[in-house]
């Protein structure tokens, strides 16, 4: 008979002042297994995801022949022991499993030698939310919903314990099934925060490029609403395929955040609803007091269900003339470099789980060379000047120098190299290029 799981019920003593969970000792000696895992798994040798510091693989329990997702974390990190880095994030797992949270990727238990941690996790059929827009699938609003409802409701549960996710993004939301009857789960909770509470402040540079909220890089706190941002993001990439704010280099992607202008060209948006626009304008707001927060995500008329269709235009009898905005044209993208270790010739196994904890990430593998590996993060401090730290206000006072000194610790991290995550792997496509300059996302 397979173990019951084990009790997650007051599970974390504290909070360090960097808004990492402690768990209690005494309840971490019940929760890892000091026993070799293949006495209860028998796991396959060749990892469906690996990063610089973990790989996962496919685990199968040896009694029920349940298949689940074994994640090996190594220990280290150069001169450094990540263990309270990995327990936070088991901790994470832990308090959403036992609350029985629908939409958060499931914990089932915990291995620990002195060099690596194991993760046994539900293993999610569908893959990656980010495998629908690489094979090009069309994302319907009314898909749009539910997926980002699904979402808000799993970080509604997160912010009711003042746990932030900091890195929501296509390639760590998991799909239950394949593409379109599953149900999506949040995963990699390595870069998670608890956020608020006393003797806590969470003043960090992580996350996704094209996802990340404009406090982070003014390194201003981080609060729940910086999730928020990343939703709104979201779900401008998903019903356009386009990026609010990327472009062709971090730099400007930086910049273009710290404006924080957004528009909704007729092209781009042709079908869409009002709803779904006034959606995005209230989470991609740069100041984050004025964004909607989880639960009014939920009560907001787009998704709760109450979607109104614009009425088709009338076509003009006057024929438009074409404008070549030269300024805003795609360029063509640099080619980035990738380490041999970073391409495979199989193709990735179906069910990607990219829960990639504390490491550098996960990487989704792909038969593609062309392919960016899964993720492209951060976890740096920057020497801000304290005029530029007023909400809202500090990344567009930023100046040029300050910009290109963020930029230059997202390459000293070693991410020079790729570009961000929302372009997919795949060259500028030629169209009609929007106001503002972005990139296309493969659909």
């Amino acid at each position: 008979m397979e173990k019951a799981p084990p009790p997650w019920i007051e599970i974390c003593q504290n909070v360090s002042e960097s808004g990492l969970l402690q768990i209690d000792p005494s309840i971490l000696n019940k929760l890892v297994n000091k026993n070799s895992i293949d006495s209860v798994y028998m796991v396959e040798l060749s990892p469906f995801a690996r990063g610089k510091f973990a790989s996962v693989r496919k685990a199968t329990h040896k009694e029920t022949g349940i298949q689940y997702a074994a994640k090996v974390i190594r220990r280290r990190r150069r001169v450094q022991d990540l263990r309270n880095d990995i327990m936070h994030e088991i901790a994470v797992l832990a308090i959403a499993s036992n609350s029985h949270q629908e939409r958060i990727v499931r914990l089932k238990e915990v291995f620990e030698t002195p060099i690596e941690i194991t993760l046994i996790l539900e293993l999610a059929e569908g893959g990656e939310l980010q495998r629908v827009i690489d094979e090009e699938v069309k994302v319907s609003e009314d898909e749009a919903v539910r997926f980002l409802r699904q979402i808000v409701e799993g970080l509604l549960f997160l912010h009711s314990k003042d746990l932030a996710h900091l890195d929501v993004k296509p390639q760590n939301l998991l799909l239950t099934a394949a593409y379109p009857n599953c149900d999506v789960k949040l995963c990699d909770f390595g870069l998670s925060r608890v956020v608020a509470g006393e003797g806590v402040e969470v003043r960090e540079i992580l996350g996704t490029p094209d996802y990340t909220a404009p406090e982070v890089l003014s390194y201003e706190p981080l609060t729940l609403a910086t999730d928020i941002w990343s939703v709104g993001v979201l779900a401008y990439v998903l019903l356009t395929g386009y990026s609010p704010f990327g472009s062709d280099n971090i730099q400007e992607t930086f910049c273009n955040i710290g404006q924080g202008k957004l528009d909704f060209p007729d092209d781009i948006f042709d079908g869409i609803s009002h709803l779904a626009i006034d959606f995005i304008q209230k989470t991609v707001n740069i100041d984050p007091r004025e964004r909607l927060s989880a639960f009014s995500c939920l009560e907001h008329s787009w998704l709760s269900g109450k979607i109104q269709r614009p009425l088709p235009e009338v076509p003009q009898q006057v024929p438009q003339v074409a404008i070549c905005d030269v300024e805003h044209a795609p360029a063509d993208s640099a080619t980035h470099n990738l380490d041999e270790n970073d391409t495979q010739t199989e193709p990735v196994i179906e069910s990607v789980f990219s829960d990639d904890g504390v490491d550098s990430g996960i990487e989704t593998l792909s038969n593609d060379s062309g392919n960016l590996p899964g993720s492209t993060r951060c976890d740096l401090k920057l020497d801000i000047p304290e005029s530029a730290n007023a909400t809202g206000e500090s990344l567009q006072r930023m100046t040029t120098g300050h910009v290109t000194k963020l930029v230059e610790k997202f390459e000293s991290a070693g991410h020079a190299s790729r570009r961000s995550n929302v372009e997919l792997g795949k060259e500028n496509l030629v169209s009609p290029p929007p106001p503002a300059k972005r990139r296309e996302v493969k659909f």
